[in-house]
């Protein structure tokens, strides 16, 4: 999973001295803008509903968001807006992994990386 800063996709070329503000769901911090926030230069807007966040998006309140991209489309959809959203391509984007693991369970892990192989079309090893 990759994780960035979503924008209006009329702002996809801006850098990333353009954030003043990133919404975020209350309790989450995001970390790719940590030494930003330290600096004074970006703001944390948080609230514990992403929708409240896309909605402040979309009226310029803030200028990114740190959620998922189909969390906000999904938000916006909801709201009726037209807008487009991305993923900043100019900003830091962190890279994650998702883990399952069990001992007690083998057959299960095997079940999921089947399924997890033939969603994303990998051969099984």
């Amino acid at each position: 999973m990759t994780a960035g800063t979503v924008i209006l996709r009329k702002n996809q070329h801006e850098k990333q001295d353009f954030f003043r503000n990133i919404g975020t769901i209350t309790g989450f911090m995001p970390t790719q803008w940590l030494e930003q926030i330290k600096q004074g230069k970006v703001k944390i807007i948080e609230d514990s509903s992403p929708r409240v966040l896309v909605n402040q998006l979309t009226h310029n309140i803030v200028d990114g968001l740190d959620i998922d991209l189909a969390v906000a489309n999904y938000h916006l959809k909801e709201l009726n807006l037209q807008e487009k959203l991305v993923v900043s391509q100019n900003t830091t984007r962190q890279v994650f992994s998702y883990q399952l693991s069990s001992l007690k369970y083998p057959l299960i892990i095997e079940q999921f990386n089947r399924w997890l192989a033939q969603t994303i079309s990998l051969p099984i090893n």
